[in-house]
């Protein structure tokens, strides 16, 4: 969350934007979000039509199982 927000940060002191373009792209889950911009990120999320993604858990793929 704190990347998130200082990416955010970052974007609107030197571009000069409320959000950055692809901001739906990094943005899994709504506990990702920053508390302090929740409703400003969802309603730029809900335009963009973002849905939440599934995390997947690493440790529980079976390509990296070893089967002997």
């Amino acid at each position: 969350m704190i990347k998130l927000s200082h990416w955010i940060d970052l974007e609107r002191k030197y571009k000069g934007v409320q959000f950055p373009n692809d901001l739906e792209k990094f943005v899994r889950l709504e506990a990702d979000i920053p508390i302090n911009m929740k409703t400003e990120i969802q309603e730029f999320l809900k335009e963009r039509g973002w849905e939440p993604k599934e995390i997947v858990d690493p440790t529980l793929l079976k390509r990296m199982c070893r089967t002997t």
